[in-house]
């Protein structure tokens, strides 16, 4: 009976299983890859092969057994064959019974019907050890299997058309077989060529090519073409010929397969996946997501998917809904930034490295450095002319015509938008809408009186009638005739941030916000949002196809919704949007956001085009893949009170065994996680019980009856298989129940009737009294019950007349129903019973009311709480009181929302404290700052003086000199000549005195030129100093001069005039000065903060050295750079920090030294961060030194430029 259900099986999914498989218009890495090991659960690494059973179980050969996989998780089923010698399956087949034939590798052969295990009854079949190679089930049911021995058949209960290896073999071992559409059984062998049978005799194909070469896998295509994968080349025997064709040479290929599109799959043993599609290969790897690069099996499924088998895992391809076009398809490689339509198809795409155009088929690139110097583009535009628009990274907009660059113009701030109108192409340049014409921007001229600055703007629109659409950080703007009308939260938008606008063909104007969309219509704002149905509320672009939908870029991925649906919730119509999102990796590879803008646009056939982190994403709004192929749904198991019972046609229960669980799965392999299923018990209840992510159900308590559980389930693309699964059973009655058991209660009370008359008029007086007690009792326990109500009315009016806070409970309109004093008074009423009846909309200004009441709407339409809310109200005084509020669905006893209730917290006090605390924040950072200052100017004044101590010891040295030179004996010696001036020839050699002048002036010359050249070094010293003093006050006048200003500089510049201060004082202290510069980059910055941070980690350097008492202290400033960031490490080996001071080192007032004041690392710490940075420190502890470094980003800060950072960023 099994069997013949299984083929009934089989005939009807093979008379319903449409030809699906991979598109072959797709490139092959356009397919979704995803594998399994055993790191993800796949009980063994190794895959043998893969099939498919009838029921939509994929079964797997490992070297563990069988494997049977639904798509979440791995079942292994061991084979218990006791001739079996081993588990290593090599090989798989399903029989037209549904059963599944398997291989064992020295173990011969076996069969699984899904319960048990059973041998070829053949005895010849079953020594294990048989080499097993390879099994096959004809379509006539014949068993075909290959071993090193040769060719053999088994058919059951027909002994002379079975044969073994003795009977009938080709020479070799036989590797593969395949059975083609006229029944011929082809037999690929191991050296020895390629054979077939035709089912009386064996046939020997005559090419001798095929000689030496093993072919190890063998299919056909639609055509009746034998495809051979061999141990040197794929292979294609083309109808009647006599010889194979070669048609991939010197590649092992160990596997081949033709899919439900004729396309030929095959597997290599080093280059992974090959594809052989209109002439051409191409090949899928381990390095885009593959197991191996060595595949052993492939496999197509009833849903199009491939699956490969490896010695490494499990992989299996599926389709894409919108692939994403990058370098295999001849675009630039990486991110895709913004798009817009080519006026000749296709799209323009600005890319990080550089611009391509792409039409789906054909790609061209824009990579000159001479035509874009920064590779980086930002913003695309093509005007109705041709000409092409592009922003760069470096704030330039380069025009060009033809691939030539007609001019290049630079702008102040980022050009982030780009439109055309009747006149020119128009610019958003941050604030600002220019006009670009005659080579060069030229400001919008608004009417008189109209303000320029529309907020920084992301996306620009014109109208068929020429007016202009700006989505601006400060909302929505139109300019008409140069006139501006402004929409923000003022005017009802939810956001004042617009990432996008544009006009819909009803002249509706759909903008994006990061809290959902809002429609300008007849001047008036209209919000849709997460509660409305939206699956994600972060929208970043909007694209409207031509059957009516709006596909929609957000924080979640694109997700599509009917205009129709949209425009229905805008007018206030309670519709069901039904958006559909598609953020799984069945729709898209890739749905994060790296530095995307907000672009999206649709090309002129109609396609929807977005830029992606992995290159350009497109939709086919008229056809993308949608899964067509409702899954297999399976009771599994049947648990009664606890125990497994079988799971048959007709299941009977006994009395009291009236607790049942089902347990059930559904099977799709694409998107399996997205499954969904639904259940009821048929003879309990009627509508079916949405069954989430569980696979089982369980009911208890059942009363006896006759039931059936029913149970369908619907794949990711909502196509449900409402046959589904089914199980009748009986709950028999306990015999207190039973027919038999009533009529014999019948008989018996018929002959009691007469006895019991008496007994009954005697014990009516006995009732009549009982009765009159128990209703005495019952009066007495209503007095006590209403005595307690009434006690507990009186404490919920104490608490409700009491309570500082407000409490309060509303009906599903929000009207009150009950509330506290406080919360009467709040509202200016003068008690709590006046509230009764009334809404916050009656006593409210509407824009306190709006966001309340939609909060309540959504508790009452999901039962989910609302905790801990801030909202701000309006007090009749006009001050703003901040409220801290919970509120809950309020249930009846049957579970029914019928209203809320909340409870709000007067917070205003701390809201206002904490705004004071901000302004003493604030102030603290002012004063940081300035400390920071003075600590630069104190280092200044340092230097200064210590320079001017060397100039005033050279000067005492020099004076000092001069005191001491020996000139009074000079003036002796003259006036000895000057006495002598008549007789000095006699006196200079006869007198004693003058003979020793002589010798006098030739000493007195020599200490006069020792002392001239002593003093001519203090002089030149003292030189030195008075201009080194000059230098420190140039340079600190200088970063005086740009303080609060970001500009372009050499980092080391400015490290370097940070040493220039302290060198005279390091080698005074004999500290050792190294520059470490690694690299020299170059960013935008505060030069003079940057200084302020520098000059006071050197001078903690100096210190800690100082204090060290080494003989090697040392100092090192290292510059680095990396991953778009600069650092500087300031280094000594002086006393270090202890380990319990490094979590406190940059608290404010925390100093280590003596005259220390705590605010210099501190402020440092407060600058670095100021500067889009960070300070950090490190020491090995006491005595082991200290490093603190400087990291800054190469680009200014926001709090530096003015311009924002990138419009698009990570949501």
């Amino acid at each position: 009976m099994r069997a013949a259900w299984l083929g009934l099986v089989a005939a009807l999914l093979a008379a319903v299983t449409p030809a699906f498989a991979l598109d072959p218009a797709k490139s092959i890495r356009q397919f979704n890859v995803q594998s399994w090991t055993r790191q993800t659960g796949l009980p063994a690494d190794k895959i043998g092969d893969v099939v498919q059973t009838p029921d939509g179980f994929i079964w797997l050969g490992t070297q563990n057994g069988l494997v049977r996989f639904d798509g979440l998780e791995f079942k292994v089923v061991p084979i218990t064959l006791p001739y079996a010698g081993g588990q290593d399956v090599a090989k798989l087949s399903i029989a037209p019974d549904g059963a599944l034939w398997f291989a064992i590798n020295r173990g011969g052969f076996g069969r699984f019907d899904g319960q048990k295990f059973s041998p070829i009854d053949d005895a010849r079949f079953q020594d294990p050890r048989i080499a097993a190679g390879t099994i096959l089930v004809g379509r006539d049911g014949a068993i075909w299997t290959g071993t090193v021995n040769g060719l053999n058949r088994w058919v059951k209960d027909r002994p002379a058309e079975s044969f073994y290896a003795e009977s009938v073999q080709p020479s070799g071992t036989v590797l593969a077989l395949h059975e083609d559409a006229a029944g011929r059984m082809w037999v690929g062998t191991g050296g020895s060529g390629l054979y077939y049978h035709d089912g009386k005799s064996l046939h020997e194909l005559r090419d001798e090519s095929l000689r030496g070469y093993s072919t190890v896998a063998l299919t056909s295509d639609a055509r009746g073409a034998i495809w051979l994968a061999t141990a040197r080349s794929l292979r294609r025997l083309a109808p009647g010929a006599e010889r194979t064709e070669v048609l991939l040479t010197e590649m092992p290929v160990s596997a081949v397969l033709v899919d439900r599109q004729g396309v030929v799959w095959f597997g290599t043993t080093s280059r992974g996946l090959g594809r052989y599609a209109d002439g051409e290969f191409t090949f899928l790897g381990k390095a885009e997501g593959l197991a191996s690069d060595n595949v052993f099996s492939l496999f197509e499924d009833r849903e199009g998917s491939l699956w490969v088998g490896t010695p490494e895992g499990l992989s299996q391809l599926t389709d894409l809904k919108f692939p994403i076009f990058s370098k295999p398809e001849g675009l630039l490689e990486g991110s895709a930034i913004a798009v817009t339509p080519a006026r000749a198809g296709g799209v323009w795409a600005a890319m990080a490295s550089g611009v391509s155009y792409f039409d789906g088929r054909r790609a061209h690139n824009i990579t000159d450095r001479e035509l874009l110097p920064n590779p980086y583009q930002r913003t695309i535009f093509e005007a109705r002319n041709g000409d092409l628009y592009v922003g760069d990274g470096d704030r330039n907009i380069h025009v060009f015509r033809d691939d030539r660059l007609l001019y290049r113009v630079h702008t102040e701030l980022w050009p982030d938008a780009m439109t055309e109108d009747h006149e020119s192409v128009l610019v958003g340049v941050g604030w600002m809408l220019y006009r670009l014409r005659e080579g060069g921007l030229q400001p919008f001229e608004f009417q008189p009186g109209q303000d320029p600055n529309l907020g920084w703007i992301n996306r620009l629109y014109v109208n068929a009638d020429g007016t202009i659409w700006a989505g601006t950080n400060s909302g929505v703007a139109r300019i008409r005739d140069g006139l501006v009308t402004r929409w923000s939260p003022a005017q009802g938008l939810s956001s004042d941030r617009v990432h996008f606008v544009f006009v819909d063909v009803d002249g509706a104007v759909w903008a994006g916000l990061p809290t959902g969309l809002a429609r300008i219509k007849d001047e008036r704002v209209a919000n849709v949002r997460l509660a409305d149905g939206l699956p994600d509320q972060r929208i970043f672009a909007i694209v409207p196809d031509e059957v009516g939908n709006f596909w929609i870029s957000s924080g979640r991925g694109v997700f599509r919704a009917a205009r129709e649906k949209l425009n229905a919730i805008a007018d206030g119509q309670p519709v069901e949007l039904g958006a559909e999102l598609f953020g799984g990796l069945e729709a898209v590879k890739f749905t994060d956001r790296t530095d995307q803008g907000f672009s999206g646009c649709r090309s002129n056939d109609g396609r929807i085009w977005f830029p992606n982190p992995l290159g350009v994403m497109t939709i086919d709004p008229t056809k993308y893949f949608r899964n067509p192929i409702a899954p297999p749904v399976h009771l599994e198991q049947v648990r009664v009170n606890g125990e497994e019972r079988p799971v048959t046609e007709k299941l009977v229960l006994q009395p009291g065994e009236n607790r049942v669980e089902f347990t059930f799965t559904a099977l799709s392999y694409i998107a399996p996680r997205k499954l969904r299923a639904r259940y009821r018990l048929h003879g309990l209840e009627e509508e079916w019980v949405d069954a989430g992510p569980r696979r089982s159900a369980l009911y208890s308590r059942l009363a006896p009856g006759n039931y059936t559980f029913q149970v369908q389930a619907c794949n990711a693309d909502g196509v449900w298989n409402t046959t589904g699964a089914e199980l009748s059973f009986r709950l028999l009655p306990p015999f207190h129940e039973t027919g038999w058991f009533y009529a014999l209660c019948g008989l018996v009370s018929l002959a009691a009737v007469v006895g019991g008359h008496r007994w009954r008029v005697r014990h009516m007086e006995v009732a009549r009294l009982k009765l009159q007690a128990e209703r005495d009792l019952l009066e007495t326990k209503v007095t006590e019950r209403t005595a307690e109500l009434a006690h507990e009315h009186a404490l919920l009016t104490t608490l409700l007349d009491s309570s500082p806070d407000q409490i309060y409970f509303k009906d599903t309109e929000s009207r009150y129903l009950k509330a506290s004093q406080a919360r009467a008074e709040a509202l200016g009423l003068s008690s709590s019973g006046a509230l009764i009846g009334r809404s916050d909309a009656e006593l409210m200004p509407d824009s306190d009311v709006r966001a309340a009441l939609a909060g309540e709407q959504e508790i009452i339409r999901t039962g989910q709480p609302l905790i801990g809310q801030v909202e701000v109200e309006s007090e009749q005084a006009g001050n703003k009181r901040w409220l801290l509020t919970s509120k809950m669905p309020l249930r009846n006893k049957a579970g029914e929302i019928i209203g809320t209730f909340g409870i709000s917290k007067d917070i205003t006090m701390l809201k206002e404290a904490e705004a004071k605390l901000i302004e003493a924040h604030r102030q603290l950072l002012v004063t940081s700052r300035q400390a920071g200052m003075a600590e630069v100017a104190t280092s200044v004044l340092h230097n200064v003086g210590n320079v001017l101590n060397s100039v005033n010891v050279s000067a005492s040295l020099v004076s000092e000199k001069m005191r001491n030179a020996r000139l009074d004996h000079l003036e002796k010696a003259v006036a000895m000549l000057q006495a002598h001036a008549g007789d000095l020839a006699e006196f200079l050699v006869s007198d004693p005195k003058g003979r020793k002048l002589p010798e006098f002036f030739a000493l007195l010359s020599s200490q006069l030129t020792a002392e001239r050249d002593e003093i001519a070094r203090e002089l030149e010293h003292l030189r030195k100093n008075v201009d080194h003093i000059k230098e420190v006050v140039a340079m600190q006048q200088s970063y005086a001069k740009v303080a609060g200003v970001a500009e372009s500089m050499p980092l080391t510049d400015v490290v370097d005039d940070a040493l220039r201060m302290y060198e005279l004082e390091l080698a005074r202290h004999q500290i050792t000065l190294d520059r470490d510069y690694q690299a020299q980059p170059v960013l935008r910055t505060d030069r003079h903060k940057l200084m302020q941070i520098l000059v006071n980690l050197i001078q903690n350097a100096k210190y800690a050295c100082k204090e060290s008492n080494r003989p090697d202290r040392k100092i090192i400033l290292r510059v680095t750079q990396a991953d778009g960031r600069a650092r500087v490490a300031v280094v000594d080996n002086g006393i270090g920090i202890p380990r319990e001071s490094l979590s406190r080192i940059f608290a404010h007032g925390y100093t280590t030294r003596k005259d220390g004041h705590g605010f210099g690392l501190h402020s440092g710490a407060l600058v670095a961060k100021e500067l889009g940075g960070s300070l950090t420190a490190e020491s090995g502890g006491a005595g082991e030194g200290a490093t603190f470094t400087v990291e800054l980003p190469l680009q200014a800060s926001a709090g530096q430029e003015s311009s924002p950072p990138p419009a698009a960023s990570i949501s």
